[in-house]
């Protein structure tokens, strides 16, 4: 039996929940924070080497531990923004090639495995590469090998057609695959 959902993508819309979804597939919230403290660490090395350069500039500095910290505060400012920006002008640029969106989007739950409908794109994932299936935010999200497939919530016609979707998924996925999909096993009959 084929079951399908079907519905409408903005570009870029999925990327509120892109935090979540990183976190789930690339590892623990402190990896996050490792990467920052790498960057502040490096960011503070490079201080201390220029710092004489700031001042000859007549730069006021900071004193003490605080301008580190601004450093690192600065940074996580500087690529909060820039990753808006570039989320912005990644929208303008699909935009001005005619693709703007919103797409239609259609998944079929098939016998071989997932079929994903994306505009004009179709792929297809057998189910040993579906690795994981759970829930960020107001979406499904399937892992194909490592990579996000988004399923919005509201494609689904009621509580029931949802649970009745994600059963489906499940029978079919790897037991490995419904070990990791905890959320999902519990939202399904």
């Amino acid at each position: 039996m084929i079951q399908s959902v079907e519905g409408e993508l903005q570009v870029g819309e999925a990327a509120g929940a892109a935090g979540r979804v990183r976190r789930r597939i690339l590892g623990p919230p402190w990896a996050l924070a490792v990467f920052l403290a790498v960057m502040a660490v490096f960011a503070f090395i490079g201080a201390m080497v220029d710092r004489g350069a700031f001042w000859s500039l007549g730069v006021p500095g900071f004193t003490g531990m605080g301008w580190p910290l601004g450093m690192a505060l600065g940074f996580v400012i500087g690529f909060s923004l820039y990753t808006r920006l570039m989320r912005a002008q990644f929208r303008r640029r699909l935009a001005a090639r005619g693709q703007s969106g919103p797409f239609k989007v259609r998944l079929e739950l098939g016998p071989e495995g997932l079929i994903q409908r994306y505009g004009e794109v179709e792929r297809r994932a057998p189910w040993p590469a579906v690795t994981e299936l759970f829930p960020a935010g107001p979406y499904w999200v399937f892992v194909i090998q490592g990579e996000p497939w988004h399923l919005p919530r509201r494609f689904f016609a009621g509580p029931e057609a949802e649970r009745a979707f994600l059963a489906e998924a499940l029978a079919h996925m790897t037991a490995d695959a419904r070990g990791r999909s905890r959320e999902a096993s519990s939202s399904s009959p």
